[in-house]
């Protein structure tokens, strides 16, 4: 009992309720080693949050800021047109653009002789 007393019951009248639990594979986020329980759960938690939450990402070029949730960037044209840049690579290039979070996903990666293509520095001057 919630008091600390014991109640004895007849197993016709006990009652037991299952839940379903969510297996969630952790190991490679993760380090097991030298934590208890409750740091566990913690870190645990941290990570799931950290993967399912994605702050609004929003590009004000005009004042030149970046704002990502409620933190705003300023940012120096250059790095501004840089990192716009790497925004619009990443929409652009993007081969599962149903899927809500991206994850481990970097299939739209490019690698550095990528970004040395004509193409790509046109695209970068728009802005």
């Amino acid at each position: 009992m919630p008091d600390g007393s014991i109640k004895g019951l007849n197993t016709a009248e006990a009652k037991i309720e299952l839940a379903d639990l969510p297996f969630i594979r952790l190991g490679n986020k993760i380090s097991l080693h030298g934590m208890g329980f409750r740091e566990l759960v913690l870190e645990s938690q941290n990570e799931i949050d950290t993967a399912t939450i994605q702050p609004e990402l929003t590009v004000n070029l005009a004042q030149r800021f970046i704002k990502i949730g409620n933190t705003i960037i300023e940012m120096v044209p250059v790095e501004l047109m840089i990192y716009t840049a790497f925004l619009r690579l990443k929409i652009d290039n993007c081969k599962y653009p149903d899927w809500p979070y991206c994850l481990d996903c970097n299939e739209c990666f490019l690698t550095l002789v990528d970004f040395s293509r004509r193409s790509l520095t046109e695209k970068m001057t728009k802005d």
